[in-house]
């Protein structure tokens, strides 16, 4: 049986409003689903701490999914679509800090203490 936790991230995953698929679609952060998304990701986390195995969606988002955020959001044309409430030079840092902790998030997968 799954847990609550994988279903809800396999509905955000398939899901044409979750994070990454929007990220995808729209080419523009929408920061209040990128927190919804790591929320999640730590929830599944937090229930398989004790675990060896983890759910093949989940190894998918640390193996691929966060390489294909890093990788649109660091292409020039998404740059391209700052929001009007930040300078280009404010957005980029924010996409930096957001990119550094997709990649913390990663090490700490792969390297760390989950």
């Amino acid at each position: 049986m799954k847990k609550e936790s994988v279903i809800r991230y396999e509905q955000m995953e398939a899901s044409p409003d979750g994070f990454p698929n929007y990220l995808r679609v729209n080419l523009e952060w929408d920061e209040s689903k990128y927190q919804e998304m790591i929320q999640i990701v730590k929830t599944v986390l937090d229930d398989f701490s004790e675990s060896d195995l983890f759910p093949k969606s989940v190894h998918y988002f640390f193996t691929a999914e966060i390489d294909h955020i890093i990788g649109t959001v660091s292409n020039k044309l998404f740059l391209r679509s700052t929001p009007k409430n930040l300078t280009k030079e404010e957005f980029i840092s924010f996409i930096d800090k957001r990119k550094n902790e997709l990649v913390e998030l990663k090490e700490e997968f792969f390297y760390g203490k989950i």
